[in-house]
């Protein structure tokens, strides 16, 4: 049974723990502003996960919450605290780009809005939670989980821009359209500030695909050309980056910037295949059939 000063303590510790998320999360970084403003949003972001983790530890004394389940008088304040808790872990830990965090907070999370769904109202927070669950089931490439999730997914929350965001960025990814997941992350158009880490990471996987996509397909590219492709216009050096990577070779020749792939790198021709190898493992499965026939 929940005693009460123990609730109490949680709410007060909550409390200042909401205080400390809101100024860790209402502060973002660009590459425009200067390092003072970035180390600030580190300390201030560093505050909130140390509340959280003396918080979490406060929670295991109320019992009305998973796994015990105990039918306390407290029970729905209780659940109401713990889940809103757990969505401002799972938000903070996307902002932060920790992907391990985040899994291990949604796992816990997600008890809440199954096992005790019906006897909650409904969360503000759930679709972003939710969204950015199959954001990063994305990024970790991990497509069967991903189909998984949406059988879970209720028609409400299907209908939602934060779970629409995904389920589209992953039609893109199937449809092979990189440009276009390169193109919303660069143009910022996101349901919500929380999806930008994941976001990056996705379009910098995207962008990876389609410089595999030039060296296979092409011998050489202009330094203007990959950058357009890239959708890298404004930052060309960035584009230089990926080439070097690459191991691609600037053409001294060419009149324009231009890069030159290595042989590894060329676009295969009739040569490269082996038409004996596979002549002989034809013939070989054909006299195998055969014996078992």
């Amino acid at each position: 049974m929940t005693r009460a000063e123990d609730l109490a303590s949680a709410q007060n510790s909550f409390k200042e723990f909401k205080k400390a998320f809101e100024r860790a999360t209402t502060t973002t970084t660009t590459g425009d502003e200067n390092a003072i403003m970035q180390q600030e949003q580190q300390q201030q972001t560093s505050g909130a996960l140390n509340l959280l983790e003396n918080l979490k530890v406060a929670l295991t004394h109320l019992t009305a919450l998973p796994p015990l389940f105990e039918q306390t008088k407290s029970k729905k304040e209780e659940l109401l605290l713990a889940r809103e808790l757990l969505e401002m872990s799972v938000i903070l830990c996307a902002r932060r780009d920790d992907e391990m965090s985040f899994e291990r907070n949604f796992a816990q999370l997600r008890s809440y809005y199954e096992d005790v769904r019906e006897e909650l109202p409904p969360s503000k927070n759930e679709s972003i939670c939710w969204g950015l669950n199959l954001l990063r089931l994305l990024m970790q490439n991990r497509i069967g989980s991903f189909h998984a999730e949406l059988e879970l997914t209720s028609s409400e929350l299907l209908a939602n821009a934060c779970v629409k965001y995904s389920i589209e960025l992953e039609q893109r990814l199937m449809d092979g359209a990189y440009n276009k997941i390169v193109e919303e992350s660069v143009n910022g158009e996101i349901p919500d500030e929380s999806f930008k880490p994941f976001a990056n990471r996705m379009s910098k996987t995207a962008r990876d695909e389609i410089v595999n996509c030039i060296e296979k397909s092409a011998s050489e590219i202009t330094l203007k050309n990959l950058a357009r492709l890239l959708i890298l216009d404004h930052d060309k050096n960035e584009a230089m980056k990926y080439a070097m990577e690459r191991g691609w070779m600037l053409d001294d020749g060419a009149i324009e910037e231009t890069f030159v792939f290595s042989d590894e790198q060329a676009v295969p021709s009739s040569k490269d295949i082996p038409s004996n190898e596979m002549i002989s493992r034809a013939l070989l499965y054909s006299r195998e059939l055969e014996r078992i026939v």
